[in-house]
């Protein structure tokens, strides 16, 4: 059994507790933010989110016995990732442009989480 927590989308629930971790909480209309209701996915361009995010995986690590772990990494829907200023901010900086912008932003979220659990 491998467990996933799927990041950065399919994590608006955070924003009950967290809203400034979460980018397009419940937007409207849902399928031009999300892949699935609700709309929301984590603000991985803030360092905050990056180091929960982080923290989240470490733990989960220490309590499972399989050498895996999911991180996610699909369903960033582009036009949440762009809707705020750090977003967009950090997309431009990092010169993740065009199509492959939501795949190399992932990566760029998802490959410092996967070092961080790595035995």
């Amino acid at each position: 059994m491998i467990i996933e927590i799927d990041t950065p989308g399919h994590t608006a629930v955070i924003a009950e507790s967290h809203p400034d971790y979460i980018a397009c909480y419940n937007a409207e209309p849902w399928w031009d933010y999300a892949v699935q209701p609700p709309a929301g996915q984590l603000r991985f361009a803030n360092e905050t989110v990056q180091d929960l995010a982080a923290s989240l995986f470490e733990e989960v690590v220490k309590l499972t016995p399989g050498k895996y772990v999911g991180t996610g990494g699909d369903e960033l829907n582009r036009k949440c990732m762009v809707s705020s200023k750090e977003g967009s901010a950090r997309s431009s900086r990092m010169g993740f442009s065009g199509h492959l912008a939501p795949k190399r932003s992932v990566e760029s979220f998802s490959d410092p989480l996967s070092r961080s659990t790595r035995s």
